[in-house]
């Protein structure tokens, strides 16, 4: 149970890392927000319905909720950085190259239309 909380905490890593890359809106961070928790809620109520055999157990409950701490104040950091650092540089890769790409076709372009001008020009005379 232990260890659940701890992928708990991955899971919301992961989803924190996706709202920063996905500029979204309040409504959208609250709505994925309610449905982290109602997946994680089921998933630990599954799990503890199959180890426990039906009983609630707090203990189990406590586990959970430490590995998510613990997971948070040790662990949360290095992963965010983890997940976040590559993802983010490919990123600006990407749009670096992406910038140069649109520039060189709009150069290309611009150099096709002042040649298709000076023929223009150049026939009216």
């Amino acid at each position: 149970m232990f260890f659940m909380g701890v992928c708990f905490g991955i899971l919301y890593d992961v989803l924190r890392v996706m709202r920063r890359l996905l500029p979204v809106g309040k409504i959208a961070v609250d709505i994925t927000d309610v449905l982290y928790w109602v997946v994680v809620t089921a998933w630990a109520w599954y799990v503890q319905n199959q180890k426990a055999e039906g009983v609630i157990r707090f203990c189990q409950l406590l586990a959970v909720a430490l590995g998510m701490l613990l997971y948070y104040i040790v662990l949360s950091p290095v992963v965010m950085w983890l997940l976040y650092t590559p993802i983010h540089f490919v990123g600006k890769l990407f749009a670096g190259a992406y910038r140069y790409i649109v520039r060189g076709i709009d150069a290309v372009g611009q150099a096709i239309h002042a040649f298709i001008q000076s023929r223009r020009k150049r026939d009216d005379l």
